[in-house]
């Protein structure tokens, strides 16, 4: 039977969880700060992200967190975790989506469920799960899967 782990009870790894089994981080308010920082790092400049005006005339509450700037920081909450100390790489990710807006001050988590894990000729642990990340309302903001 699949069971649901969170970070503040688990000490496991990845290879520890079985087929179907469900690990959520720790919680992270994302702020102002990180929104500008990551911004101008990775250069998108796009006016909603650093307009407040801009953004509530194209119907959003305020501005905007970037897609993948979401999805870089729940994957440091990932990392952070611990939970894949034991996998030697990252190969890659499908069918990402993003479902619904993140705001400065808003909280997520990153959430996943093991879908299959096998060796490979090399004795290698090969890991695929689906994840989610969600906001301080339990709303998936972000999907997809790890392959």
């Amino acid at each position: 039977m699949a069971k649901f782990y969170s970070e503040e009870e688990l000490s496991k790894k990845i290879l520890d969880l079985e087929v179907g089994d469900r690990f959520a981080t720790k919680w992270r308010t994302l702020t102002q700060t990180d929104l500008e920082l990551n911004v101008i790092v990775n250069g998108d400049f796009h006016p909603m992200f650093f307009s407040e005006e801009v953004a509530r005339k194209a119907g959003w509450k305020t501005r905007l967190f970037p897609g993948l700037v979401t999805l870089n920081i729940a994957i440091g909450l990932l990392i952070q975790s611990r939970i894949t100390i034991d996998t030697i790489g990252f190969l890659g990710m499908d069918k990402i989506k993003f479902l619904a807006p993140v705001y400065p001050g808003d909280t997520i988590r990153f959430e996943l469920e093991l879908v299959s894990k096998k060796q490979n000729t090399k004795k290698q642990w090969i890991v695929d799960y689906k994840f989610e990340i969600k906001n301080q309302n339990n709303e998936v903001c972000l999907e997809g899967f790890n392959c």
